[in-house]
């Protein structure tokens, strides 16, 4: 009779809780220690992948396995390179278009300011 007298009232309500709150406090304290876990793991997993790719002979390959590419051919390069060429030749000047355009733009912004009320209606 007195074990179940102690659950009843406001101290067994205080001890049930701090007993659900101790568990919640455990779950969460589990869960935090898990995630850690798998962090280390994952970190220690791809370390050894860096390492191994790193030891391994220059042109066996690159991390995960893939295979080294060939050196492309001197032709190759030099057609890149002219196609490069002329598409920074095709930038350069549409740079100055824009440049141009944005001077026109400015002289008109200008002339709008200063030219007041006739300019605005198409007269000056």
């Amino acid at each position: 009779v007195r074990p179940r007298l102690r659950w009843r009232g406001l101290r067994g309500r205080r001890a049930a809780t701090s007993r659900r709150l101790a568990l919640l406090r455990l779950r969460r304290a589990l869960r935090l220690l898990l995630r850690a876990r798998s962090r280390r793991l994952a970190r220690l997993h791809w370390r050894a992948e860096v390492l191994e790719a790193y030891r391994r002979p220059h042109g066996a390959g690159a991390i995960a396995g893939a295979a080294s590419m060939p050196a492309p051919s001197e032709a190759l390069l030099l057609q890149e390179y002219h196609f490069l060429e002329k598409d920074y030749e095709w930038r350069v000047a549409q740079v100055e278009r824009l440049r141009a355009q944005v001077e026109t733009m400015r002289a008109k912004v200008e002339r709008a300011t200063n030219g007041g009320l006739l300019y605005n209606l198409g007269l000056a």
